[in-house]
């Protein structure tokens, strides 16, 4: 049959032939119409090619799927994305727990972290660094004269058994922190203080001198006084409760499993329903400790866990950047540096040897090395992006050249080893730290660096259990360790004379009188601008005595699955401190209307 390109148009509307005259069949008979158009269509096949049937089907096709979109595309436009209840996640932890007891936990961020979870303190920080009412209503009232702090309670708030939480429990934990028998670290920062009970859910902190960050020490976690009110001291560190926590956090204990040897291997909490501030959305939370960090990033990158807290440069450049990874970045108000026990050791009591040191130290070269350029420079005693004091004050700087002339002039002489000595006694240091990889690199470039300029150095890496002890013995020449301050420092813990022994923290039991009365008088200052005056005083006095190498504050970056939501880390004051706003990460999403 010839092709005809009107052909289509003929079959819609060429009239059937009729006699003439004769009405057409299909007038008035709706039947017969019906009959017409089914017959019609079953030619049209035959009168459409191959190109134009695939045509009319793909755009037929179009049509009924736009057509079910409608209802889709209205929804969509109507609603938006929000947080659902539900899902669950595991975080890989360096180290392993020994106290989950806010009262205990302090020297142990293992124990930090999960007492962030499970306990709840009057106050604590939000994800902007501030401090906010936890388990009280509002802000403390506080006397003109700044010697009475008055705390109201939530009433509604609960502890993980059910029971309420009282003004009993707030007596019972602060009295617990403050009897030497239970040997808590925090018992330094309670002196002075007394806390009575006004009525069942109401306190008042009475302080002898004022103290301007006395509301930082509000954010200790409370111990329910029902469950550990009939536990001697003895008995306290060993109970098992240590482990098996009742809090009134977020989140409250599900389970543990230990490995082989007893070690706690896995730590799973489960959302508590009845917290105070909120259901959290996410269901469960699952901490797996690690022994090292090489295990450690291999769990990550076979994704038997979702995220790594303050994992190192080296690690993140082996891990890379795949993207199911989201990397948080913050910096942390602490700072790392060589701490000189001059108690201990002649050698290093000798002012001109540690100014030797000091010039002999390149902290440049260790955050391009060891932290990739993930960390600044420090050389004082206060982090400059917590504490805007003027940067005035003149650190030794880094010149090899000049530390062998302050060694020279102080009359000791270079041997033909390459190491200098003084009356038959050899320049030889022992550096003690931690095994933790970061920190272990660190001190043996250190190490290299001082064996240039004619010093050397032994470094002693320490099992955490082995540095504690270390440290509370200041069993130690030379300490390279960490220093965490709070968002609104008070240095006095680590350099007032008074704290130079356990539970103190003056790790470099530095002595200057001067310097104690400055520390005294800028905590009892309220005027923030006065108080910055005085540590400016302060770290003059401090970087002129040598008592520290200051090296590096690193930055401090978090790993995680990217399918954690809500989870921004913008300004913390501890590593803890990053589930802060746990309440609101989620992981599984709903719809609702606009």
């Amino acid at each position: 049959m010839p092709h005809n390109e009107h052909q289509l148009d003929d079959f819609f509307s060429a009239p059937a032939p009729q006699t003439a005259g004769a009405p057409s069949e299909r007038e008035g008979d709706p039947v017969a119409a019906r009959i017409f158009w089914r017959q019609r269509f079953r030619l049209l096949p035959k009168v459409l090619s191959f190109r134009e049937r695939y045509s009319i089907a793909a755009l037929a096709l179009v049509v009924i799927a736009s057509i079910a979109l409608i209802p889709v595309a209205l929804w969509r436009s109507s609603t938006v994305v929000g947080a659902d209840t539900g899902g669950s996640f595991t975080e890989g932890i360096l180290g392993e727990p020994r106290f989950i007891n806010p009262v205990l936990s302090y020297a142990n961020e293992v124990d930090r972290d999960l007492e962030t979870l499970l306990f709840s303190g009057l106050l604590s920080f939000d994800t902007q660094g501030n401090l906010i009412p936890d388990l009280a209503k509002t802000f403390p009232e506080i006397s003109s004269d700044g010697l009475n702090y008055t705390v109201y309670l939530k009433e509604h708030a609960l502890w993980h058994d059910g029971k309420p939480v009282t003004a009993d429990d707030v007596l019972f934990t602060i009295e617990t922190i403050q009897n030497p028998d239970f040997g808590s670290p925090l018992r330094i920062a309670w002196q002075g203080v007394t806390v009575e009970k006004v009525n069942e859910f109401a306190v008042m902190f009475k302080l002898k001198t004022a103290y301007a960050q006395f509301p930082n020490t509000l954010t200790v976690g409370l111990i329910p006084k029902h469950i550990w009110q009939d536990i001697r001291p003895a008995s306290f560190a060993l109970h098992d409760l240590n482990t098996r926590p009742v809090g009134a956090g977020p989140y409250r204990f599900e389970k543990l499993e230990k490995d082989s040897v007893g070690r706690i291997s896995s730590y799973t909490v489960r959302a508590f329903e009845d917290f105070h501030a909120g259901r959290p959305y996410i269901d469960r939370v699952t901490i797996q400790f690690f022994q090292s960090e090489d295990a450690l990033i291999d769990a990550f990158k076979r994704r038997q866990i979702d995220s790594i807290a303050g994992i190192s440069p080296k690690a993140q450049k082996e891990i890379g950047s795949p993207r199911r990874i989201t990397y948080a970045d913050t910096s942390i108000p602490r700072y790392f540096a060589v701490f000189f026990n001059q108690s201990r050791s002649a050698l290093i009591a000798d002012r001109n040897v540690r100014l030797a040191l000091s010039h002999a130290t390149d902290r440049d070269a260790l955050i391009t090395d060891v932290l990739h350029g993930k960390g600044v420079s420090v050389d004082r005693p206060f982090v400059e992006s917590v504490l805007s004091i003027p940067d005035d004050v003149a650190a030794p700087a880094f010149d090899p050249e000049k530390a062998k002339a302050v060694l020279t002039a102080d009359g000791w002489a270079l041997g033909n080893d390459g190491i200098f000595a003084k009356r038959g006694t050899r320049l030889s240091l022992t550096l003690t730290t931690s095994t933790q990889p970061e920190l272990a690199d660190v001190a043996q470039r250190i190490a290299t660096q001082w064996r240039t300029a004619g010093v050397e150095l032994t470094v002693s890496s320490l099992s955490f259990v082995q540095l504690q002890q270390a440290i509370k013995d200041r069993s130690y020449d030379m300490l390279l360790f960490g220093v965490v301050m709070s968002l609104d420092p008070d240095p006095f813990p680590v350099w007032h004379s008074s704290q130079k022994r356990e539970p103190g923290a003056n790790i470099s039991l530095y002595d200057n009188q001067t310097a104690d009365a400055m520390l005294e008088r800028a905590r009892t200052t309220l005027n923030p601008l006065e108080r910055a005056s005085m540590y400016h005083d302060f770290q003059q006095i401090v970087v002129q005595d040598l008592p520290a190498i200051f090296l590096y504050n690193a930055q401090y970056t978090y790993a995680m699955d990217s399918r954690i939501q809500g989870a921004p880390l913008k300004v913390i004051a501890t590593p803890a401190e990053r589930f802060a706003g746990i309440r609101e990460w989620y992981i599984n999403t709903t719809r609702s209307l606009k």
